[in-house]
Formats: C-alpha cells, sequence, structure tokens
C-alpha cells in the first residue's frame, strides 16, 4: 500500500498582512545595508581626500 503525502508550501497559513509585512522589513533591511554602504564610502573618501590634503602641505 502506498503512502501519498501532500507537500504543502511553507507559507500557506500566512495571509495577505503577514506577507506584507515580511516583504516591507526585507525592504528595510535592504535600505539599511545600503545606507552603511554610502556612509561607509564617504567615510572611506574622506579618509582619502584628508591623506591627499596632508600630503601636499607637507610637500610645500
Amino acid at each position: 500500500m502506498k503512502h501519498i503525502h501532500k507537500i504543502q508550501p511553507l507559507n500557506v497559513n500566512k495571509n495577505h498582512n503577514d506577507l506584507k509585512e515580511d516583504y516591507l522589513s526585507h525592504i528595510q533591511k535592504k535600505e539599511k545595508m545600503l545606507s552603511i554602504g554610502i556612509y561607509s564610502l564617504v567615510i572611506i573618501i574622506t579618509i582619502a581626500l584628508m591623506l591627499i590634503l596632508i600630503n601636499v602641505v607637507i610637500k610645500f
């Protein structure tokens, strides 16, 4: 006798609001990572410009 099991997706029990909240939290995580990346890029560029400026001032 064969046993047949139904395979259901994991989020069958989630309603529309839960899916919307999951999507919004995912978007917020991406926005946070993007802002962290931009801030770190600005800091790196600022440090590089300061080092260039210090190099130029020392040469004169």
